[in-house]
């Protein structure tokens, strides 16, 4: 059991430090990314920290082993944060380190007695300290739930491949933190066998998200080599020079544009006359930096510019109806603000200014029928 174990949480471990390695390379990283990178780095240390405890049974009472005494008490606020940066545009503030302060505390009596032994009532303070711990990592896991449903990693997730499936993975991990702090005082009673359990399903959940995130760069890229569109390469070769090694990977990309596209054209944002970046950037929940340089590079064109063209297009086709409407209130349900700024932009796009796509389209009109 315990060699199995070991072979597990070193397995898991690899294939941890293998998905840091593709989370870690990118400069330019939005909070929700540096949670998950945060979140990563605290199971594949746990689980290399417990295949090196069960290959080297004497490690079990060193520093190395006190310090990890409460790693679900650090991951749980951490997968809070990722969750309510997922749910909504607010990111990280000065004040989320007090989130960690029960985790500091914690293990700061836990190395204090490891310094200095007998000093303290170990054994009634240990069970004292599982008890906060257990009931800070529930309280903080039923937060989590909360926010789930308000997520986008559910349908659409920019690192693993099926967002629902990476979701379950990580609640699991803290599941078995819970289940670990639960039972400590049963495993100190009859052995290794619950540590045992617990190391074997950090390193399956470890796993599972490893083999999702790299899932999905393996069939990213081969959906890259099977279709190639030259536009949109053309379009993609100032976005290199522009941003260098900061460029979003193509795996990034991909979802972020289908979802922009299905939410320009189901929400219609566009028709709000004073839509921002950021507005729409927190619509989607994308950074709104990742979102300018998408539409830079899969578009070609500016933020500003995007937005319009789907104003115009609007409006062409108000314009194209047979109706008595005025051109200031086809502007206006455009989601234009003025009809100056409408003239000037639908010409721009068009060539011709909206009275006179007016009538052009009703002369071909007339003479079809």
């Amino acid at each position: 059991m315990n060699a199995m174990v070991s072979l597990l949480c070193v397995a898991g471990g690899a294939l941890g430090a293998l998905l840091l390695s593709t989370l870690l390379p990118q400069k330019h990283r939005s909070h929700t990314h540096l949670l998950l990178i945060c979140l990563i780095a605290v199971i594949c240390a746990d689980v290399l920290l417990a295949a090196a405890l069960h290959l080297s049974p004497p490690m079990q009472n060193s520093v190395l082993a006190r310090m990890s005494g409460f790693p679900g008490l650090l991951f749980a606020p951490l997968l809070y944060l990722y969750f309510r940066t997922q749910a909504s545009s607010c990111g990280l503030h000065v004040s989320d380190i007090s989130h960690f302060s029960g985790y500091m505390l914690l293990q700061l009596i836990a190395l204090f007695e490891f310094a200095e032994p007998g000093v303290l009532p170990w054994l009634t303070i240990q069970s004292y300290m599982n008890l906060a711990s257990l009931l800070m990592m529930s309280m903080y896991m039923m937060a989590a739930i909360r926010i789930i449903p308000a997520t986008a990693l559910q349908q659409q997730c920019t690192v693993f491949h099926h967002g629902r499936l990476a979701v379950t993975a990580l609640l699991a991990v803290q599941a078995t933190y819970l289940l670990s702090t639960a039972f400590s005082e049963l495993s100190s009673r009859s052995g290794v066998v619950t540590g045992d359990i617990t190391d074997a399903l950090l390193s399956c959940s470890l796993t599972v998200l490893a083999c999702s995130a790299l899932y999905r760069i393996l069939t990213r890229e081969r959906h890259d080599d099977t279709h190639v569109i030259h536009l949109a390469q053309a379009k993609r070769e100032p976005d290199k020079q522009k941003y260098g090694n900061n460029r979003l990977p193509d795996f990034v990309r991909e979802p972020i544009v289908n979802q922009l596209n299905e939410y320009m054209e189901s929400a219609r944002p566009w028709l709000k006359i004073d839509l921002t970046l950021s507005q729409l950037a927190a619509s989607i929940n994308v950074n709104p930096h990742h979102l300018s340089q998408i539409i830079n590079s899969e578009f070609g064109k500016s933020f500003a510019c995007y937005i319009n063209e789907y104003r115009v297009n609007a409006a062409c086709r108000l314009l194209s109806d047979a109706n008595n409407r005025t051109v200031l209130d086809i502007a206006m349900d455009s989601g234009f603000s003025s009809k100056s700024s409408f003239n000037a932009l639908f010409k721009k796009h068009t060539g011709l200014t909206p009275s006179e796509y007016r009538k052009k389209f009703q002369k071909n009109d007339y003479l079809v029928a």
